[in-house]
């Protein structure tokens, strides 16, 4: 079974921790990478031209490139413009959401706890799973 690559941005270390925690009796099948910022991710995409992650997650807000601009960024991108991408936000706003829509991502609201992230961590490997591919 080929492992999934997840790529996560997000700039809070704590909600960085309880994403990994989440994922760590998952190794064996998904590999996560994670980047301070929306900026970093790019770079690292731009550095790594062949690379395909199965799915890419975004927080909104992250200093200096934020997960929609990020996202507007990747439906330009011809390699990623069909890939998968999650916005976990704080966020509960309806353009916010509005907007996820607009560019076939999805829209979570972040989790308070452990327990909330493993159910959300299930959607995130469904979305790896099935190759779902937003919009299509």
């Amino acid at each position: 079974m080929e492992k999934k690559l997840i790529l996560y941005a997000e700039d809070d270390s704590d909600d960085r921790v309880i994403f990994e925690s989440s994922f760590s009796q998952n190794t064996d099948e998904v590999d996560i990478q994670i980047f301070n910022d929306g900026l970093e991710l790019l770079h690292h995409l731009r550095a790594e031209s062949d690379l395909q992650p199965h799915l890419i997650v975004l927080d909104i807000n992250m200093p200096r490139l934020g997960g929609k601009d990020v996202l507007r960024i990747l439906r330009d991108m011809p390699l990623y413009a069909k890939i998968p991408v999650v916005l976990l936000t704080t966020s509960s706003s309806p353009i916010d959401r509005f907007f996820a829509q607009h560019f076939n991502a999805e829209f979570i609201t972040k989790p308070m706890d452990e327990k909330e992230m493993h159910t959300i961590k299930k959607e995130l490997l469904k979305f790896c799973e099935e190759n779902h591919l937003f919009g299509s």
